[in-house]
C-alpha cells in the first residue's frame, strides 16, 4: 500500500533557491543513513549543488509536491580511467519516506537516464551505500534494468 500524502506537482532541475530547503532535507537524510557517523559539510553539499546547477557534467533534479521537497538526484559523468568513454554516476538519490512507495525515485532517475543519453554517457552506474533499505533498494533498481557490476567494500579507519 502507498504511503503517498499528496501526488508530485512539478520535477525540474535544482536551482539556488531550493538549496536552503534541500539542506534541511539533506540533515535527515545524513542522520537516516550509514553516512550519520561521518561530518556533515553543508558548505562542501553547497558547493556539490552549485556544481550541479552551473557544470555541464553535474546534474541535478528535484521533485516538490504540494508541501514542498519530496525527492533529489545528483549526478555528474565522467571519462573511464582507461579511454575517453563517458559513465554518468550517481551522487545523491533521496526520496522522503513518505514517497518511497510511488514513482518518485523512478521519475527522477529517468530524468538521469535521459540526460546522460543526452551527454553521449555509455552507461549509466547507481549505487546503493546508504544502508537505507539496502535490499529492498537493489531490488527496485534491478526491476529497472540495472545489474551488478562490482561491490564496494569499505574498512572503517
Amino acid at each position: 500500500m502507498s504511503t503517498q500524502t499528496t501526488p508530485i506537482k512539478e520535477f525540474r532541475p535544482i536551482n539556488y533557491l531550493d538549496f536552503e530547503h534541500v539542506m534541511l532535507n539533506m540533515v535527515n537524510f545524513h542522520q537516516e543513513s550509514e553516512y550519520r557517523k561521518f561530518d556533515l559539510s553543508l558548505s562542501k553539499c553547497r558547493e556539490i549543488f552549485r556544481n550541479c546547477i552551473e557544470e555541464d557534467d553535474h546534474f541535478g533534479f528535484i521533485a516538490l509536491d504540494e508541501e514542498g521537497f519530496c525527492g533529489l538526484m545528483l549526478g555528474c559523468y565522467s571519462e573511464y580511467y582507461f579511454g575517453g568513454d563517458r559513465i554518468a554516476s550517481d551522487l545523491l538519490l533521496y526520496v522522503k519516506p513518505n514517497k518511497r512507495n510511488g514513482t518518485t525515485a523512478t521519475r527522477l532517475i529517468r530524468k538521469f537516464e535521459k540526460w546522460a543519453e543526452l551527454n553521449i554517457c555509455s552507461a549509466v552506474q547507481i549505487s546503493v551505500t546508504s544502508g537505507i533499505n539496502t535490499d529492498r533498494t537493489v531490488a527496485f533498481f534491478k526491476k529497472l534494468e540495472y545489474h551488478y557490476k562490482g561491490t564496494i567494500l569499505q574498512k572503517g579507519m
